[in-house]
C-alpha cells in the first residue's frame, strides 16, 4: 500500500525535511522580530505625531511628555516580571500574550477620543510591550547552539530594532500626513494580528524548568519608585522643584526604591535577583545600555523639538534628518553582533560606547543651524557607535548566564535600557525648561539642549570606562546541545 511505502521511505539523504526545518525556524525568527519590530516603531513613530495630537486634543506639552513617557516607564517597569513569567509559565504563551494585548491596545490609541484615554492606551502598549523583548531574545538564544550562528540571528533582531527606529520618524511623518495621528496605530493591527497567527501555529510549546514566583511586592514598590521619579523630574519646572507636590513626590520615589533594594535581598524569589548583577558581564551591559539610550532618547526628544520648533521643519522633514542616526544603527548592528562573536563583546562595546561619546560631544559644540551636512556625520558616529555597544552586549549576556535564566536576564537589561530612555525624556525636558512651549528666542533652548548632550556624553564615557576596566574578555560560550531546543 502507498501508505506503508510513505512510512518506510529513507529521508536520509533527501534534503527537503532539513530545507523545510530551516525555512521553519527562519520564519519563527522574522515573526519575533516583528514585534521587536512594532515595539520600537512605536517609540520613535509617535514623536513625529506629537504636533497633530496636541492641535487635536488641544493637549499640554506635560501631556506630549506623557504621550512619549507613559508608554516607555510602563515598558520599563514590568520587563523584569516579563522576563521571570516567561521563564516560569512559558515563552510562548507570554510572547503570544503580549503580541495580541499590544495590538489591541494600538487600536485603542487609535480611537482614543480625549489625551487622557490616549495615554490609557499608550500605557496598556507599554505594559503589553513588555513581554515581547525580553521573551523574544530568550527564544533566539536558545534556538541556535553556534555561538556565530546565534549572533547573526540576534545582529537581526538587532537590526531590525535599529530598522524601526530608522524608519518610524520617515513613515510616522508620512502617515501624520497624509492620513493623521492615528494611522500610526492602526498600522500595527494587521503586522501584530499576523504575527501572532503565525507563531501560534509555528513556536513549539516546551515545558518550562522555572519553579519561579512572581514578586509582588517588589514589582509594586519598582513600579511606585520609578513612576515617582519620573513624575517629578517632568513636572518639577511647572510646579517648582521646592513645592510639597514634588518634594514628597521625591520622597516617595527614593522610599519606594530603597525598599525595593531591601525587599530584593530578603526575598526568596525576586523579581530582580540582586545576586545577578554580580555577573561583571551583566552589570556591565545594564550601564553601556542605559547610556545609549539615555542618549538616544536625548537626541530624539530635543532635536525633534528643535527641528520642528525653531526649523520650522515638517514632521516628514524631521524623520529625514533622523536617517542619518538611525541608518547607521541598522547596519552596524548586524556587523557588530558578528564581531562580538569573533572577538568577543568587550572591545566593541568600548569603542562603541567611546564613539557615541565623541560624537556627541561633537553635536554639543556645533552650529545646528548650519545644516543637516553639519551635524549629520556627528548623528551617524552617534548612531554606529549605539550599534557597536548595544549589540555585542546582548551576545554577551545570554552567553554568560543559564539558558533557563535567559529570560530574566533579558529583562534586567532591556529594563536598564528603557529607564535611560524614561530618564533622557524627562531629564532633558527639565534642561530645556518650558522653553520649548513656544519662546520665539532660542537661545535658552539649545543651552539647555547642548547641556543634556553633554549630560549624555558623560554617561557613554563613563560606560566604555566601566567596560574597559570591569568587563572580562571572555568569547562567548557555545550552549550545550541540549539546551538549543526551542523553549515556548
Amino acid at each position: 500500500m502507498s501508505h506503508t511505502a510513505s512510512q518506510t521511505t529513507d529521508f536520509s539523504n533527501d534534503p527537503s525535511p532539513q530545507k523545510a526545518l530551516a525555512q521553519k525556524t527562519g520564519l519563527t525568527l522574522v515573526m519575533l522580530c516583528t514585534g521587536v519590530f512594532m515595539v520600537q516603531l512605536d517609540t520613535t513613530i509617535a514623536n513625529m505625531a506629537l504636533p497633530a495630537i496636541r492641535a487635536d486634543f488641544l493637549a499640554p506639552i506635560t501631556g506630549l511628555q506623557w504621550v512619549i513617557d507613559v508608554y516607555v516607564l510602563a515598558f520599563a517597569s514590568f520587563l523584569l516580571s516579563a522576563g521571570a513569567l516567561g521563564d516560569m509559565i512559558g515563552r510562548k504563551r507570554i510572547f503570544i500574550a503580549g503580541l495580541i494585548g499590544f495590538t489591541f491596545a494600538s487600536i485603542l490609541c487609535a480611537l482614543s477620543p480625549s489625551i487622557e484615554a490616549l495615554l490609557m492606551g499608550r500605557m496598556l502598549q507599554g505594559i503589553f510591550a513588555s513581554a515581547l523583548i525580553p521573551i523574544s531574545l530568550a527564544i533566539i538564544s536558545t534556538m541556535f547552539a553556534e555561538p556565530r550562528q546565534r549572533a547573526r540571528a540576534i545582529g537581526l533582531w538587532a537590526g531590525l530594532g535599529g530598522l524601526a527606529l530608522a524608519t518610524g520618524p520617515v513613515v510616522g511623518g508620512l502617515l501624520v500626513g497624509l492620513l493623521g495621528w492615528r494611522s500610526i496605530f492602526w498600522l500595527n493591527a494587521p503586522i501584530g494580528f499576523v504575527a501572532a497567527f503565525v507563531l501560534m501555529r509555528l513556536l513549539p510549546q516546551a515545558p518550562t524548568r522555572s519553579t519561579r514566583h512572581l514578586d509582588i511586592r517588589g514589582q509594586l514598590l519598582f513600579v511606585i519608585g520609578v513612576a515617582s521619579m519620573t513624575f517629578a523630574l517632568i513636572e518639577g519646572n511647572g510646579a517648582g522643584w521646592t513645592s510639597p507636590p514634588i518634594l514628597g513626590t521625591l520622597i516617595i520615589a527614593f522610599a519606594a526604591l530603597a525598599a525595593f533594594v531591601v525587599c530584593e535581598a530578603q526575598t526568596d524569589q525576586p523579581m530582580l535577583p540582586l545576586a545577578m548583577l554580580r555577573n561583571p558581564v551583566l552589570a556591565v551591559a545594564c550601564l553601556v545600555n542605559f547610556a545609549i539610550f539615555f542618549a538616544l532618547f536625548t537626541l530624539l526628544f530635543t532635536m525633534t523639538l528643535y527641528l520642528q520648533g525653531i526649523g520650522r521643519l515638517s514632521a516628514f522633514e524631521t524623520g529625514l534628518r533622523f536617517l542619518t542616526l538611525t541608518l547607521p544603527i541598522m547596519v552596524a548592528s548586524y556587523v557588530a553582533s558578528g564581531l562580538a562573536a569573533r572577538i568577543g563583546a568587550k572591545v566593541p562595546i568600548v569603542l562603541g560606547a567611546s564613539a557615541a561619546m565623541a560624537g556627541l560631544i561633537v553635536l554639543a559644540c556645533i552650529p545646528f543651524e548650519s545644516g543637516v551636512a553639519v551635524y549629520g556625520w556627528a548623528l551617524a558616529l552617534i548612531g554606529i557607535g549605539a550599534s557597536f555597544a548595544g549589540a555585542p552586549a546582548s551576545v554577551a549576556i545570554l552567553a554568560s548566564v543559564a539558558p533557563e535564566r535567559a529570560g530574566t536576564a533579558s529583562g534586567i537589561w532591556n529594563t536598564f535600557r528603557q529607564i535611560g530612555a524614561v530618564f533622557a525624556v524627562a531629564v532633558a525636558g527639565m534642561l530645556i525648561g518650558d522653553v520649548a512651549t513656544g519662546s520665539t528666542d532660542p537661545a535658552p533652548f539649545v543651552s539647555g539642549m547642548r547641556r543634556a548632550l553633554e549630560l549624555a556624553a558623560a554617561a557613554n564615557g563613563l560606560a566604555a570606562l566601566v567596560a574597559l576596566t570591569v568587563m572580562p574578555a571572555d568569547r562567548p560560550r557555545r550552549l550545550p546541545a541540549g539546551e538549543v531546543a526551542m523553549r515556548g
